[in-house]
């Protein structure tokens, strides 16, 4: 259910985004941008959020992401729309907004998927005992810069 929802929300930018910037050709079915948004939607959550972010990290899925919703938005924009028309700024706009939007998207996915709400015997502590704590005397300042200058 949860991989439902950041469908919907994944969707829902797109659709946004690709209405603002391929929307303002006039003759741009609503169709269309519904396909374009569709498509790059499953794309990007599919390789993007499902694969290049859980084995790489954020920083890299977002900068691979960057560049695979800019090469969804030309290719795509060149399909549906054609080639007579600036596809490539549109595309590198699209990508632009759909990068910011990443940002969110991938903080609420760290949130539904972290183990800090699983109750304590399912949840993976090999890190935690690899944790120790250092015990130390404190150190009186004053009295060894003291001791320093006689």
């Amino acid at each position: 259910m949860e991989h439902m929802k950041i469908l919907g929300i994944k969707f829902a930018v797109i659709f946004v985004i690709v209405l603002s910037m391929f929307g303002i050709f006039d003759h741009m079915p609503i169709v269309n941008l519904f396909w374009i948004s569709l498509l790059t939607t499953a794309v990007s959550y599919v390789i993007g959020d499902l694969f290049l972010f859980k084995w790489f990290g954020n920083v890299v899925a977002l900068v691979l992401d960057f560049g695979l919703a800019f090469v969804m938005f030309w290719f795509l924009g060149n399909f549906f729309i054609g080639t007579g028309y600036p596809v490539i700024p549109m595309a590198f706009f699209a990508a632009f907004f759909f990068f910011c939007s990443e940002l969110f998207v991938h903080g609420y996915m760290l949130h539904l998927f972290s183990d800090t709400d699983k109750p304590v015997e399912t949840r993976d502590f090999r890190t935690l005992k690899e944790l120790q704590v250092e015990f130390a005397d404190e150190a009186d300042i004053e009295k060894s810069q003291s001791e320093e200058n006689k």
